[in-house]
């Protein structure tokens, strides 16, 4: 299972992280060739979209390898934390620019991780408002033509309303709560939230070998995508959104 961390990049040399960065194996890394001939250059460990290069190395914003490690830091090696998606890999699709952390090439990383046949994609971020026919339309490709999970943060606004990416259709949309299980007092709330998740002080992976520990709907969402790809590996026969139902549901 893929879980595609589609976000600020992860630090690739984490002790926490390193071990379950999943590896491209029909690319060569550095020789500056598309092996696979996929359309990406030397994508042998994700890829960095915002700043169009194969290096989705977290340098300034560290959001990334914090919603990976909740989704994935390797287990059962006796250091930092253990993700929820067991022995499940996470690729790295940057799509923030480490210059400015403005995003940049989210949609085209959906569509990138349809295409190379990733089990799962994590969104940690949007905002409110701002409906698009053409995001909706890349969700839909993702969802029902490739089969790909996708789960997105409901947002840290303290009202209802929409927030997107996680209220288009065919995104599980998770918000957040508190460590006694009563809705964060941060948590966007909506009737297209379809499930919750803790949000509230979630120790995770940091930069250089630390661990640290943060609040949002950034982190409900990759325990939920954890989550989704140990249902698609128990359940391979599920489609995509029978697995999100499956968890909504349950």
């Amino acid at each position: 299972m893929v879980i595609g961390i589609i976000d600020s990049g992860l630090d690739l040399t984490h002790e926490d992280i390193s071990a379950n960065i999943y590896i491209n194996e029909n690319e060569i890394p550095d020789n500056n060739f598309d092996d696979d001939e996929n359309g990406y250059v030397d994508d042998y460990q994700g890829y960095d979209f915002a700043d169009n290069d194969p290096a989705p190395q977290a340098e300034t914003s560290f959001h990334g390898n914090r919603v990976g490690g909740v989704a994935g830091a390797v287990t059962d090696n006796e250091i930092g934390i253990a993700g929820t998606g067991f022995n499940t890999k996470i690729s790295p699709l940057k799509a923030f620019q480490t210059t400015s952390n403005i995003s940049k090439g989210n949609y085209e990383a959906i569509i990138y991780a349809a295409d190379n046949n990733y089990d799962v994609i994590n969104l940690s971020w949007g905002s409110a408002g701002g409906f698009s026919r053409f995001n909706q339309d890349v969700i839909n490709y993702a969802a029902l033509e490739k089969d790909v999970v996708i789960i997105a943060a409901a947002g840290n606004t303290p009202e209802e309303l929409d927030f997107y990416p996680a209220s288009y259709d065919n995104v599980l949309s998770v918000s957040s709560t508190n460590l006694d299980d009563s809705k964060a007092s941060f948590a966007t709330f909506s009737t297209n939230v379809d499930l919750v998740a803790p949000g509230n002080q979630i120790y995770s992976s940091f930069k250089d070998n630390e661990y640290a520990r943060d609040n949002g709907t950034s982190y409900s969402a990759p325990m939920v995508a954890g989550a989704a790809a140990l249902v698609r590996a128990q359940y391979p026969e599920l489609s995509a959104l029978q697995v999100m139902e499956l968890i909504r549901v349950n």
